[in-house]
């Protein structure tokens, strides 16, 4: 062999460069997911919420293998002693909270960084779905985009109990994309094995295991992959229902939690799911409506691709209707289930335009997606308010009068305005709601210093202070009552209960 020969066949033996269009698929996968991780950064600035709190920090449960083992055996997430549910019924979910705790404990940038790690995977896998499915780099783009910049994302990346839901959604996309490439028998088999861990990870969820069966072919394996699903959804429901029994828990779809999925509107105000629960019962129906137009659409379309993206839009937009209906148990009803929902209109939508994929490909650059500047700002602003105390506190404040939780919000609200003797009486309110959370007794017992009664109040503050049990909470908390009372008597009390002095706010400290 000549030499030349040689050093030819050393050439061809080289690996060669990415073609051209694998460096532009990455360029545009990078831009679709590093613009979201941008927008929701803005909770990693944010604090841990009340409810944030109850979940991890007053949640016995969570700091014990027993605990481990009593979360995973009943479903739900409880705080123990008040026979509290902060969590809904979500096995894997309450599993990946208690990872978290021991993991990381109360360390709040980390614990917001795993939602913001969660909701770049789920867009990852958004994105890699729709190309497996030939949409074009620029479309994925484009409905990455849509999904992750939705001002309703924020209702789960920023706080700590969306990530159930997050959760639920990657393993189903995770999943489409592996029935997309698999044998038909392989493919029934991914759509019930998302159906069950989407069901296992958030409480109604497992309907999103339809989202895989809608790209399986062809039609009677299509068929199967449904109905596999459905069963898996139910066996979900039944695995997670605790002491409930099934079909309760099915008509509670019908009720006035799925006003939840009104966060899925793009308003500039923030927390509208949790400021518009439960006036609303009516908003259960739009994705039915949704879903209905989107498989009309796919009668009428021939490329089996479309049809198939519109299949799965609207299995998401059904999804999305009982995961809302199923949340009603949870402390604080947030927008988490409007995410699925806006998911189903980010896969019909791409099965509608993905016809013109040729042309938007040729005129289609990143520069143009400064169309989303405004959807990425009212998702900062989401997000931000997510992080301030006060935003959630209104909210919730705005809610129904009974609600005990809005009694406690507007205490709250009260006693951050150094104004006990408003705070008094939603104290009351939410104790006699209440009797066994005592979260109350903070409260209650600076009103029981106030009036002389020193023996009541200590005994008070010390089952509140060791019910916070982390010291920056029991700080933060005492602040609010401190303000509010300037009392030596309270201090007295405070120290006798605690063993603390009542701390004071550092120069340039903001409430």
């Amino acid at each position: 062999m000549t030499l030349d020969a040689i050093d030819a066949d050393r050439f061809h033996r080289r690996p060669m460069p990415p073609p051209p269009a694998a460096s532009a698929d990455r360029a545009w996968r990078g831009l679709a997911l590093s613009v979201p991780a941008l927008a929701h950064c803005a909770a990693l600035g944010g604090r841990l919420l009340d409810a944030d709190r109850l979940l991890l920090v007053r949640n016995a449960q969570l700091h014990s293998f027993a605990g481990l083992a009593t979360m995973l055996a009943e479903g739900r997430v409880v705080l123990r002693g008040a026979g509290l549910p902060v969590r809904d019924h979500a096995p894997l979910g309450a599993l990946a909270t208690w990872l978290s705790w021991e993991w990381f404990r109360a360390d709040t940038v980390v614990q917001h960084a795993l939602g913001l790690i969660l909701l770049v995977a789920v867009g990852a896998a958004l994105f890699d779905l729709l190309r497996a499915a030939r949409a074009s780099a620029p479309i994925a783009t484009i409905a990455t985009l849509a999904f992750a910049l939705h001002p309703c994302a924020a209702d789960l990346s920023a706080p700590l109990a969306g990530r159930d839901a997050l959760l639920a959604l990657l393993f189903s996309l995770l999943a489409a994309r592996r029935a997309l490439a698999a044998s038909p028998p392989a493919a029934v088999a991914w759509s019930a094995a998302a159906a069950l861990t989407a069901g296992l990870c958030a409480p109604g969820y497992g309907l999103l295991g339809l989202v895989p069966a809608g790209f399986v072919r062809p039609r009677p394996a299509r068929r199967v992959a449904f109905a596999a699903a459905a069963l898996a959804t139910l066996a979900a429901l039944a695995l997670t229902r605790g002491a409930d029994r099934l079909m309760p828990s099915l008509l509670a779809v019908s009720a006035e939690n799925t006003a939840s999925l009104l966060a899925w509107i793009p308003s500039p105000t923030p927390l509208i799911a949790m400021t518009a629960a439960a006036r609303v019962s009516l908003a259960g129906m739009l994705p039915l409506i949704f879903a209905a137009l989107a498989l009309g659409l796919a009668t009428r379309t021939d490329d089996p691709d479309d049809v198939a993206f519109l299949r799965a839009g609207a299995a998401a937009m059904i999804a999305s209707m009982l995961a809302a209906g199923l949340a009603g148990t949870a402390l604080v009803v947030g927008g988490t289930s409007s995410l699925a929902l806006h998911l189903g209109f980010v896969l019909a939508a791409t099965g509608i335009v993905r016809a013109h994929g040729a042309s938007l490909g040729r005129w289609a650059r990143p520069w143009m997606l400064v169309a989303f500047a405004l959807p990425a700002a009212l998702t900062v602003h989401r997000v931000r308010h997510w992080s301030m105390e006060d935003s959630v506190l209104h909210a919730l404040a705005d809610r129904r009068a009974e609600d005990p939780e809005g009694s406690l919000a507007r205490a709250r609200l009260e006693l951050r305005r150094g104004r006990l003797a408003a705070a008094a009486p939603w104290c009351v309110r939410y104790a006699l709601a209440q009797p066994g959370t005592g979260r109350a007794d903070g409260c209650i017992g600076a009103m029981a210093a106030a009036r002389g009664d020193h023996p009541g109040a200590v005994v008070l503050l010390r089952r509140w202070a060791s019910a916070l049990g982390d010291r920056r909470a029991l700080r933060a908390a005492s602040l609010e009552l401190s303000e509010a009372l300037p009392d030596p008597r309270f201090s007295e009390a405070f120290r006798e209960a605690t063993g603390y002095a009542l701390p004071q706010r550092r120069p340039g400290e903001t409430r």
